[in-house]
């Protein structure tokens, strides 16, 4: 596990429990919450420049 070397973490977006939302990933069914884009966006964008400003790597 990568984890006993380097700290690490694991976490989920999720993409609603209610109605079209809830559906399972490749139903016919399901309907991608956009609203999401800006939330998971603004994650992975403050990640990197948590870790490229860190100055440990």
């Amino acid at each position: 596990h990568f984890s006993n070397i380097v700290p690490g973490c694991f976490f989920l977006l999720g993409n609603g429990t209610e109605g079209l939302h809830s559906k399972p990933l490749h139903s016919s069914n399901y309907d991608f919450n956009d609203a999401l884009l800006p939330i998971g966006t603004n994650f992975w964008a403050s990640l990197a420049e948590s870790c490229l400003s860190a100055k440990e790597y």
